[in-house]
């Protein structure tokens, strides 16, 4: 009498069940690890930004002579590098280190001073200050540049 009762469910059906699961498990897990990495890649430009605020906050206390002698004179351009290691020469660099799942990313800086009202920088009077903040994560080279003027008083 029980065996042409058909209300169970059968393998099949349970498989298939399965395979719908799995896709839509597959599909979480993709949009977790997507918004982990961009999660992170805010943390370090955010780590960035306070890098830069602090050398333009450096530059804007320094004597005027000072900061017009010790700085390159190349502008700063983006693209910064193409799968190149940070470069963190320069007069004064800054670098700070933020581990980001246990590993270490680096922060290089690099200070570029531009006269505004002269031929050469020594006989200028006012100036245009970029600070460039550049790091590498994930073989990708990432930058952010911050820009003022300042005059000599």
């Amino acid at each position: 009498n029980n065996l042409g009762n058909e209300s169970g469910v059968t393998l099949v059906e349970v498989m298939i069940a399965l395979v719908v699961l799995l896709v839509v498990m597959m599909g979480l897990l993709l949009s977790a690890l997507l918004s982990i990495d961009q999660n992170t890649r805010n943390l370090l430009r955010d780590e960035a930004v306070s890098v830069a605020a602090e050398r333009m906050e450096d530059a804007k206390v320094m004597p005027f002579d000072n900061l017009v002698s010790d700085a390159w004179t190349d502008p700063v351009t983006l693209p910064l590098c193409a799968n190149a290691p940070v470069n963190n020469a320069g007069p004064y660099p800054i670098k700070r280190q933020r581990s980001v799942r246990n590993a270490p990313v680096d922060f290089g800086t690099q200070r570029t001073v531009l006269p505004l009202d002269a031929a050469t920088i020594a006989a200028a009077t006012t100036a245009q200050i970029q600070v460039l903040v550049r790091w590498q994560w994930k073989d990708e080279c990432y930058g952010y540049v911050i820009t003022t003027t300042r005059r000599r008083t």
